[in-house]
């Protein structure tokens, strides 16, 4: 099972979930270790800074990031062990934003498409 959940919940979330970082970097107060860090699955910071900035909007973005992952092979081979890993246990994709739009709730639903 894929979830979703950001870092200011951390400890609500419960120990059998794996917790996979899925931002542009590790949250510097979570313990090393305590989550696996997937950077190839994380969108450019430009299209970020282009998205919050008013430059494009959210189907642009989303469309750009779907297209990034759709074609990065760093990026589809873990979302292949995402998909993978996701069928014995539930994996939490963690990032900073606590609701939507963020760029997990994507990268969720691209995985789901996978498994189809």
């Amino acid at each position: 099972m894929i979830e979703t959940g950001y870092f200011a919940k951390i400890k609500d979330y419960p120990e059998t979930d794996e917790l996979v970082c899925v931002s542009y970097k590790y949250p510097w107060f979570v313990k090393k270790g305590l989550m696996r860090y997937l950077p190839r699955v994380v969108p450019e910071p430009k299209l970020l800074y282009e998205w919050k900035n008013g430059e494009i909007t959210w189907e642009k973005y989303t469309q750009i990031y779907k297209t990034f992952l759709e074609y990065d092979y760093g990026a589809l081979s873990e979302i292949e062990f995402l998909r993978l890993r996701s069928k014995d246990k539930t994996v939490r994709l963690m990032c900073w934003e606590k609701e939507p739009p963020c760029h997990r709730f994507i990268l969720r639903d691209v995985i789901l498409e996978a498994e189809q």
